[in-house]
């Protein structure tokens, strides 16, 4: 395939059954993009994206009761990334990004799973082990403007296992059940220091309250606060699920799991920064450098279980079934790397006449009990517990050329987890516990064939009304050069990145010609798809208002080969995927990624 933006992708792949008990694929595959949006700044394309990788499957039986499994499967990633450009709230208005540096993501990621199942009159007893190896490098330029305020440069090394062992039955009783035992380990280390850049550094020593002629003198440099983490998590689960069948037509499930889940952090994060002094002290030239220095090195864990029960009631009929179901969901707390940062700046702001005294020797910072409980504190978000009612219907009519799906669902939340803007100064993201919420909607997927199924038909629309009903915080408003707390009571707000609407709407049709031509047929496609009403934060100030994207195709059935032509977002339609607001140089601003624009482009499939 090729397209505008020089959007490309190539992929090979071999299926191949040697014998009646064994069969294999093989597929590589790479996807290119030369982008949309160039950073004005450095003059190159922000979105510019490269990935490939490969994937290889082998299946084997070699008894009719046994089988074999395995899939291993390696991905490549290298792209520019955070496509951030400010964005004028008032006027809809969009800059290109443009910062110090190009923000960057690097990945490599492995794969490999087992499945064994054996098959005995009545039960099949399965087992799925798994191993994922994670390699990654995230550049971020964190304020996303031309000035370097800070950057973070984050390193991930992940191996992680999983195991699970399944036992269901296989015969077509009125009792089908299944249980389990499942557990997974995983092992990450994350290098994740966060720089300072020049204009930050003019920033605090503007901040520090000095006269204009003592400030001029002072210059901050080497200021970083490096990081090291590890962050091992052990999940362990155990389930069973029954369906009993009533009446012929009436299914009860019962279900239960038992979750134990454990996180741990070892981290070894420290601030420091050269202070230097080159003036006049008293009619005499001096020129002074001194290093500050702040350290936390620790360990803490935190252990979560859970009993995650699920009730659903099913009734059939010959057109379809109706249900309802109750079930109780849960989210491991964990822990905030980010926060470091705002926690050394936080403690350099009320250092006060202490960094004065970096004019005469170094400072190190010593830290105590308390401190080191304020820090565990300070980086540990709770576990989220939600409460899920749905209930709905699966309906097949006229037919089965309309097949209809609708439902309706409630969700209560006790300490949602939200992802927001870290802290008091306002850079990194951080997770963060948002007291109660709940949510409504409903969703229907309608889905059909016409005209002797020439054409195919899909539409989906969902409603979703995620409100606070309990969450209170605090925030730092400042004027001028001072700052105060200021108490926010978000009751009633609706919760960040959850879309009011969305919706989508597509149809083919194909057009016969001669089956023996060169020209099979011809298949005419067109899709609108969209969503709208999120908000980007929590005091529901910025929100992305409903758009839809356009897209058509046009398909050429040449037997062993297929050419479709293909544009999308035909419209040009103007929407932002994410929005952000950062303060970082003490004014307010809103900083969006936006979607991609008008394409157009060919794929072409070839099957041998």
């Amino acid at each position: 395939g090729l397209g505008t933006g020089w959007n490309s992708n190539l992929e090979i792949a071999k299926y191949h059954r040697p014998t009646d008990n064994f069969a294999f694929s093989v597929a590589g595959f790479y996807n290119g993009l030369g982008g949309f949006f160039t950073n004005d700044n450095l003059g190159k394309k922000a979105d510019l994206s490269n990935e490939a990788g490969g994937r290889m499957r082998f299946l084997w039986t070699p008894t009719q009761r046994l089988t074999l499994d395995l899939t291993t499967d390696y991905q490549y990633t290298n792209q520019n990334a955070f496509a951030y450009g400010e964005y004028d709230n008032e006027t809809g208005g969009w800059s290109h990004p443009s910062t110090t540096l190009m923000s960057g993501y690097r990945r490599q990621l492995a794969t490999t799973g087992l499945r064994v199942a054996y098959a005995f009159d009545r039960l099949l007893l399965s087992s799925t082990t798994s191993h994922q190896y994670l390699y990654d490098l995230m550049l971020m330029d964190q304020d996303y403007l031309p000035a370097d305020y800070m950057r973070l440069e984050q390193r991930q090394k992940m191996n992680a296992v999983t195991e699970e062992l399944n036992l269901r039955s296989r015969s077509n009783g009125p009792w089908q059940h299944a249980s389990g035992l499942f557990f997974s380990k995983q092992w990450l280390h994350t290098l994740a220091p966060v720089t300072f850049g020049d204009a930050m550094n003019q920033m605090i020593v503007g901040n520090m309250g000095m006269p204009p002629a003592v400030a001029s003198s002072i210059a901050i440099s080497d200021n970083a606060v490096p990081g090291d983490f590890r962050t091992p998590q052990l999940n362990l689960g155990i389930f069973h699920e029954t369906n009993l069948t009533l009446a012929d037509r009436l299914v009860v499930t019962l279900g239960l799991r038992y979750d134990f889940q454990r996180v741990s952090i070892d981290y070894n994060s420290d601030a420091r920064f050269l202070l230097s002094f080159n003036g006049t002290v008293q009619g005499r030239p001096m020129s002074t450098a001194h290093y500050y220095r702040s350290s936390f090195v620790g360990t803490t864990s935190e252990d979560y279980q859970q009993l995650l029960p699920k009730f659903a009631l099913t009734y059939r009929f010959d057109s379809g079934n109706v249900y309802a179901t109750v079930s109780k969901g849960f989210r491991a707390g964990g822990y905030n790397l980010q926060m470091f940062s705002d926690i050394f700046k936080t403690e350099q702001s009320g250092l006060g006449k202490q960094l004065m005294a970096l004019m005469q020797k170094d400072l190190v910072v010593e830290h105590n009990e308390q401190d080191y409980a304020n820090v565990d504190q300070t980086i540990t978000y709770k576990p989220e517990v939600s409460w899920n009612y749905e209930a709905g219907t699966h309906l097949n009519l006229f037919a089965n050329s309309l097949h209809a799906d609708v439902a309706l669902f409630y969700m209560q939340v006790r300490d949602q987890q939200l992802s927001v803007m870290a802290g008091h100064y306002g850079y990194g993201r951080m997770m963060i516990n948002a007291g109660r919420t709940a949510s409504y909607g409903a969703e229907v997927t309608l889905r059909g064939s016409l005209l002797s199924d020439r054409l195919a038909w899909t539409a989906t629309y969902g409603f979703t009304h995620s409100t606070f009903h309990d969450y209170k915080d605090s925030v730092t408003v400042r004027v001028g050069q001072t700052s105060s707390k200021e108490e926010r009571d978000y009751r009633g707000c609706r919760v960040p990145f959850v879309p009011r609407h969305t919706f989508s709407l597509a149809a083919d049709y194909r057009c016969d010609l001669t089956p023996s031509g060169l020209l099979r047929s011809l298949t005419f496609g067109a899709t609108v798809a969209g969503n709208g009403d999120p908000y980007w934060d929590t005091d529901n100030l910025y929100r992305q208002k409903v758009y839809a994207v356009v897209g058509a195709h046009l398909l050429f059935d040449l037997g062993k080969v297929e050419l479709n032509l293909w544009g999308r977002n035909l419209t040009n339609t103007r929407y932002n995927t994410f929005l952000v607001n950062s303060a970082v140089d003490g004014v307010s601003r809103s900083f969006s990624q936006r979607g991609n624009p008008i394409q157009g482009g060919v794929d072409l499939r070839i099957h041998l």
